[in-house]
Parts: C-alpha cells; sequence; structure tokens
C-alpha cells in the first residue's frame, strides 16, 4: 500500500494528527497521566513493532489473521501453538524482543508464513 510495503510507514504517519484531533482520546490520556508521545509512535515499542526479520506483536497479528482467513495456511490450533510458544527475550542490542521458545516451532512458523508470500 502506498509503495511503502516493507516499512508501511506512510499508513502510520497521521497516528499523532488522529490522536490529537480526537477530544476522547486526548481526555483518556490525560485522565491517565499519558503524553500523546508515549503512545503516537509505536515503533519505541520494540515488543510492538519491529523490523523485518525480528517479530512483533504487530508481525504476529497480521501473519495470523492474513494467513487463518484469506490463505487459510493457519488453523486455530496451530496458532494457539504458536502463541503458546513465545516469550519476551533481550536481543544481542539489549533491546526486548519476542521469540520462540523451540526452535522447531519457529522452523514450522516461518515454514507457514513463507506460503503468504511464495514469490518473496
Amino acid at each position: 500500500m502506498n509503495g511503502d510495503s516493507e516499512t508501511q510507514e506512510s499508513t502510520e504517519e497521521k497516528t499523532s494528527d488522529i490522536i490529537r484531533n480526537s477530544s476522547k482520546i486526548m481526555s483518556l490520556l490525560k485522565r491517565d497521566g499519558i503524553k500523546l508521545e508515549e503512545v503516537d509512535d509505536y515503533k519505541i515499542y520494540p515488543i510492538a513493532d519491529n523490523d523485518t526479520p525480528k517479530l512483533s506483536a504487530d508481525r504476529f497479528e497480521y501473519t495470523f489473521a492474513s494467513g487463518l482467513t484469506f490463505f487459510r495456511v493457519w488453523e486455530l490450533d496451530k496458532i494457539r501453538k504458536m502463541y503458546n510458544n513465545i516469550v519476551v527475550t533481550t536481543n544481542e542490542d539489549g533491546i526486548q524482543e519476542l521469540a520462540f521458545k523451540d526452535k522447531k516451532v519457529c522452523e514450522e512458523y516461518i515454514d507457514t508464513i513463507s506460503k503468504l508470500w511464495p514469490d518473496g
């Protein structure tokens, strides 16, 4: 979408404006003592969003949803198995990131998601 399928930043650019222009969201943030800068760029939370090939909650969400709904490469049991094998760890750069506990489950995940983008 928008010529930036690798980074998808064009669809995220307007997040600040959307939040800032919502009196309801701004009211809730103020109530909870949260600054706009703490929520308008989820790239500051590597567990939520990480560059490929690192894992992230965002990537899991769209690969599982697309794979289950559109491509039919996932079954709910398999998705549950994957989620139950994910842990938060610290990577070589000292940053928290998601990882699989078991190499075999990771390989199964990679094999399955490769069916979503066979030409990639």
